[in-house]
């Protein structure tokens, strides 16, 4: 997995759009289900919307994604 992630990293540098972003944010979200410990991956992965929306290229559908990541997120530590 690192490997690919790595390969998103320079990919998103390299071609930075909507579109290679919304690729790698599904590709971290399918990983998600398989992260036994979320904390950190969770971290990262909202770090990555984060990235996205200030490089100006998050989706409308990512950004929905990451409100409810977010939302679940501070549901779950209640």
């Amino acid at each position: 997995m690192e490997s690919a992630v790595q390969s998103y990293e320079e990919a998103v540098v390299e071609l930075p759009t909507s579109v290679m972003w919304d690729m790698y944010i599904n590709f971290l979200l399918d990983k998600l289900v398989y992260v036994e410990d979320d904390g950190d991956y969770i971290a990262s992965l909202l770090d990555t919307f984060g990235r996205a929306e200030s490089a100006g290229c998050l989706s409308e559908n990512s950004y929905t994604h990451w409100i409810g990541i977010c939302r679940s997120h501070i549901q779950s530590r209640y």
